[in-house]
C-alpha cells in the first residue's frame, strides 16, 4: 500500500518473456504451453527495501527490489550483478526480501511497526505476487486486488488497480511479478477508504469516450473501512485478471468482463 493513506501503489515487470523452457525449446526437447490462462506461481510477505535504506528507490523509479539478471549489465541495470568474485546475474536469477510467517506488530519500545496506526508509520514489508501469463492476451486491461483480513475485518484493501492494457502481450510463457509495500491498518483514520483501505485513485474520469482514451494506472476503491491488526493470522488474497472496459460516458466509471483470473491466498502471523 502506499506510505499514505490515499491509493495502493504497485510495480509489474515480466521477469521472463517466454518462461524458463525458452533456452530450451530446440532439438533437445519441444514444450507445449498450457490452456490459455493467468497461472500463480508465487506468493509471499516479505523484506521491503523502504526499511533497509534511506533510499529504496532507483533512477528509473522501481524499488530497489525485487530486480532480475539479465546476463549482462545493459539487460538489467537494477540488478546487474553478484557472488565474489563479482560476475553478472544470470537471466533466471533475481533479489528479493525474505519472506516471513511472523510479523511483529510493534517494536519492543511498543512503537508501530506492521501496525500502521498513523500516517508516519512506513509499511513493514512487501508482497511480492508472481504468475505466469499464457492468455494471448495482449488487449484486455491488467487488473490486480489485494487484501488482508483477520476473521471478516479488512486490514487492507487495495480496491481494484487497473494498469491498462496487458504489457505482457499475453505471453506465453511471459513470467510476471506485482509488488508493492504493504502495513496493515486504520494509519489514525476512520470511515470509509480510511489508512490501508484505499481510495479512489485518478477514477473516476469523466472524460473518457466523450474526450479521450482512459489514464492509466487508475483504482477504484471497494469502499471498506479497515480495522486495526490484531495478534493472530492475516490472510492474504491476490487476485489477478484481464477484463475488457466498459466506460459509462458522463460520469466516467468503469466495469471489466473479466477473460482470465488467477487468485492466489496465503496466511501471515502478526504477533
Amino acid at each position: 500500500m502506499a506510505l499514505a493513506a490515499d491509493h495502493a501503489q504497485f510495480s509489474a515487470k515480466i521477469v521472463r518473456n517466454g518462461g524458463v523452457h525458452a533456452n530450451g525449446i530446440g532439438p533437445d526437447y519441444t514444450f507445449t504451453y498450457p490452456a490459455k490462462g493467468l497461472y500463480g506461481v508465487a506468493q509471499w510477505f516479505g523484506g521491503g527495501p523502504i526499511a533497509s535504506y534511506a533510499s529504496p528507490y532507483n533512477s528509473d523509479g522501481y524499488e530497489i527490489w525485487p530486480c532480475f539478471g539479465g546476463g549482462t549489465a545493459a539487460a538489467d541495470p537494477d540488478c546487474p550483478s553478484v557472488g565474489s568474485p563479482t560476475q553478472y546475474l544470470a537471466a533466471d536469477g533475481m533479489v528479493a526480501g525474505v519472506p516471513f510467517y511472523g510479523w511483529p506488530l510493534h517494536f519492543t519500545d511498543g512503537s508501530d511497526f506492521c501496525d500502521q496506526a498513523s500516517t508516519a508509520d512506513l509499511p513493514c514489508g512487501q508482497v511480492e505476487t508472481w504468475y505466469e501469463d499464457d492468455s494471448l492476451d495482449a488487449t484486455d486491461d491488467l487488473l490486480y486486488l489485494l487484501t488482508a483480513k483477520q476473521g471478516t475485518a479488512y486490514v487492507s484493501d487495495s480496491g481494484t488497480y487497473d494498469f491498462g492494457p496487458n504489457f505482457t502481450a499475453g505471453g506465453p510463457g511471459a513470467v510476471v511479478v506485482i509488488s508493492g509495500d504493504q502495513g496493515f491498518g486504520t494509519m489514525g483514520q476512520t470511515g470509509v477508504n480510511n489508512g490501508n483501505c484505499a481510495a479512489n485513485y485518478n477514477y473516476p474520469q469523466p472524460g473518457v469516450g466523450s474526450q479521450g482514451a482512459a489514464s492509466y494506472p487508475f483504482e477504484v476503491s471497494a469502499k471498506k473501512t479497515c480495522a486495526a491488526p490484531v495478534t493472530g493470522a492475516v490472510t492474504f488474497t491476490a487476485l489477478t485478471e484481464l477484463g475488457t472496459p466498459k466506460w459509462t460516458a458522463g460520469p466516467g466509471t468503469v466495469k471489466w468482463t473479466i477473460k482470465f483470473k488467477a487468485t492466489q491466498t496465503w496466511k501471515v502471523f502478526l504477533e
